[in-house]
């Protein structure tokens, strides 16, 4: 599939969120991001906000998540601020799980419960169950997967029904690994059940992926290894990597399990490498301590006061340090002057400087650079 030109920004906006209901994540970001690029001012405005957060979805689910914080960051401060319409919710959701999956976990939970607080009354299903999911992640990360089972299973009616038609489905392996850690497992195998049902046929290759390892995660441990690998097998997961990543970790720890150590530091070492490049802190310090355990010793790399930034603000720091004025920087990132240096305001004490002629020496001293 392809984008199609000449089409009027409704027309755009309408086949994007069809392409991201397809697991045709490239094309979706491609169709969205001509409408709401993040780097524009004003892009929130367009549709509401609603394509903005639904952007941002896209990133998340390709892993640019630097990009989907970005495009949503200022529409869910107005959310924050008392504006409770669908565009920002969704942002504010969005934002939450960049939150989750990216080691704010806290943040994430305080997000998702503001989003829930409106959304859940008002029926608006899929904000729901998208803040539902991000405060799973959240409480995953914490290590609380009492609370990540109580919001995962919120996903689903009581008979293991996904409630939203599309959404849900993909939240089932996630639900699968904390009713593993929560002795519900027989409930979890109804729920797949069901999600099996509802995707029938049709299912894509990202889907394929969740379904197997939320099978592998349900299944008798002499048998989950084969289900483990069928889900790596097709080449099209990597296009989703966070939940490519997950794969790999979960199939190291069972190999590990299983005694079958080289192998599963193979599978652990391909988890860290995913999770360290999108930036999943807590994902990738589990992968870790599964290495460690596997006798591999794991050095957890340095913290980066400059990385911690999003893209945004790393780009204005880097072009600041060259020298360039808030106009200059400004005609570069469509941004005005003002926001410019609202921006390099509060990056100071985050990099630890209190002038701009310090950020060249902020920029030096990064690996890399």
């Amino acid at each position: 599939m392809t984008a199609s030109p000449g089409l009027l920004p409704p027309e755009r906006h309408t086949l994007g969120v069809l392409c991201l209901l397809l697991d045709e994540t490239e094309i979706s970001i491609s169709l969205l991001g001509e409408l709401v690029n993040p780097q524009w001012e004003g892009a929130a405005d367009f549709h509401a906000g609603t394509t903005a957060a639904d952007l941002a979805f896209a990133h998340l689910d390709g892993g640019r998540w630097a990009d989907a914080r970005l495009g949503v960051e200022r529409l869910a401060e107005t959310f924050l601020a008392g504006r409770h319409t669908l565009g920002p919710a969704r942002a504010l959701a969005a934002l939450a799980t960049v939150c989750a999956l990216t080691g704010e976990a806290e943040t994430a939970l305080r997000h998702a419960a503001a989003v829930l607080a409106v959304t859940e009354p008002a029926g608006a299903l899929a904000t729901v169950a998208r803040a539902h999911r991000a405060a799973g992640l959240a409480a995953a990360a914490l290590g609380d997967h009492t609370a990540a089972h109580r919001h995962l299973r919120a996903l689903y009616d009581a008979a293991g029904a996904p409630l939203h038609y599309h959404l849900s489905c993909y939240a089932v392996a996630d639900l699968a690994a904390a009713a593993a850690l929560t002795g519900r497992t027989e409930e979890a195998r109804t729920v797949l059940a069901q999600v099996r049902a509802e995707a029938g046929d049709g299912a894509s290759a990202r889907l394929r992926q969740v379904l197997l390892r939320a099978t592998a995660l349900l299944a008798a441990p002499a048998d989950a290894g084969g289900h483990f690998r069928e889900a790596l097998e097709d080449p099209a997961g990597r296009r989703w990597p966070f939940e490519r990543g997950q794969v790999w970790l979960e199939y190291g720890e069972w190999l590990r399990r299983q005694r079958q150590i080289a192998d599963a530091r193979a599978a652990l070492t391909k988890a860290r490498e995913v999770f360290d490049g999108l930036g999943a802190g807590p994902w990738a310090s589990r992968a870790e301590a599964e290495l460690r355990a596997a006798g591999i010793a794991v050095e957890s790399a340095p913290h980066s006061a400059l990385r911690s930034l999003t893209p945004q603000r790393q780009r204005i720091v880097r072009l600041a340090a060259q020298g360039l004025t808030n106009r200059e920087i400004g005609e570069r990132l469509f941004l005005s002057p003002r926001t410019v240096g609202t921006h390099l305001y509060q990056v100071f004490p985050a990099l630890g400087v209190s002038a701009r002629s310090q950020l060249r020496d902020v920029v030096e001293r990064e690996p890399g650079d």
